[in-house]
């Protein structure tokens, strides 16, 4: 959304292709941007080597590849589902209709390039002068699970990594050569955030409380099943503090699971879509990111535009963002090395304070990286 909200739509005509014509964030959309849904016909693209039914029928539509599948490993030469699923799709790949109801753009980015089938709707299906992908993670968790989405990445005139760490990964990763690999970091605008914090009250009862806030998709990339466990410990050991979450996703059920497991209920706040989160980063103690892996997570930013201390996992790109001890206590991706250094920032209040002093140079900082504009059009 912040990328829509830096267009010029003066003298830019913007269409978003959606998955779904629905969602919390949508309502948000600049009124100027032209929303499409994507076509059925491409959402069962999408499904094409994730489902099993959808598997069997390419397999069925192309013997030759089985065949050839089932003679390597009749020789011991080996079976690999995905180098099959690979060539599967890239026979597939050459089936694909562009999609028609769309014009010829100047650019078509695929905003969205580490997730399901953007990047290849924005390769094979849409009419371009100019393509770019844009990579908000470490590629390596990414693309994992579809080792055919790195035959394509190089197709691209530009990608767009968010952190310099994560540009390093794509290159390791990748045959993407390096001078169309971009950094673009996100941008957070800091003095309307802040603003932001004082349009409504805080709503929270604390009672005195060391107050901790997280912010992001309830999954299970973002470790919040490691803090819970952290949480338990630490309140085991007699400390008072609540903890709100803020944000929805698939893993809340097994999330309210152990809450429910480990006693928690009067600690963790599980608070859903909250459509203004800053008065929690405005009012909070301290900012908790117990994720397993991120690019340059874009909460965190937030935080640090609150000079909020910071207790975070060592996934491999946070030194992108914290420095440990600096502005930040980045701690094992574990429970204990959670609850390790979520007691040690309630309990020092001196190193809340040299965080606080260190992130203020950030909040003041403001936006340094090149426009989402710059990029589109090649000037960055």
């Amino acid at each position: 959304m912040n990328a829509l909200n830096e267009v010029d739509f003066a003298k830019f005509d913007v269409t978003l292709v959606v998955d779904e014509l629905e969602g919390e964030l949508l309502p948000d959309v600049p009124n100027a941007v032209r929303i499409v849904r994507l076509q059925e016909e491409y959402r069962r693209i999408h499904d094409f080597g994730l489902r099993r039914s959808a598997t069997l029928s390419a397999l069925r539509k192309h013997p030759l590849i089985v065949t050839r599948a089932l003679i390597a490993r009749l020789r011991g030469q080996g079976f690999s589902r995905k180098k099959v699923l690979t060539q599967l799709w890239l026979a597939r790949r050459r089936e694909r209709p562009v999609d028609s109801s769309l014009p010829v753009f100047d650019v078509a980015v695929a905003y969205a390039g580490g997730m399901g089938i953007w990047n290849h709707y924005i390769l094979d299906a849409v009419h371009a002068h100019r393509k770019i992908c844009w990579i908000h993670g470490d590629y390596r968790r990414i693309w994992s699970g579809h080792p055919y989405d790195q035959l394509i990445l190089p197709d691209f005139d530009a990608v767009v990594a968010v952190s310099p760490s994560c540009r390093d990964i794509l290159l390791d990763t990748t045959a993407v050569p390096p001078e169309r690999v971009l950094v673009r970091e996100n941008e957070v605008p800091v003095s309307e955030i802040v603003s932001r914090a004082g349009e409504a009250p805080y709503p929270a009862s604390d009672n005195g409380l060391f107050k901790f806030v997280s912010m992001g998709r309830l999954d299970v990339g973002k470790g919040y099943d490691l803090a819970l466990q952290a949480a338990a410990a630490l309140r085991d050991r007699g400390a008072h503090f609540r903890w709100y979450i803020l944000g929805e996703g698939p893993d809340r059920s097994r999330l309210e699971r152990f809450i429910a497991k480990y006693g928690l209920s009067e600690v963790v706040r599980l608070l859903g879509a909250v459509p203004n989160p800053y008065p929690y980063l405005g009012h909070c103690d301290a900012f908790l990111h117990p994720s397993r892996g991120e690019g340059k997570s874009l909460s965190v930013e937030e935080a640090k535009s609150f000079c909020l201390p910071i207790v975070i996992t060592a996934y491999p790109t946070v030194g992108d963002q914290v420095a440990d001890l600096t502005t930040g206590l980045v701690v094992p991706i574990s429970s204990e090395g959670l609850a390790e250094g979520m007691e040690r920032i309630m309990k020092d209040e001196v190193l809340r304070g040299r965080f606080r002093e260190n992130l203020r140079d950030h909040a003041a900082s403001g936006r340094t990286a090149p426009a989402f504009t710059d990029v589109i059009c090649g000037e960055a």
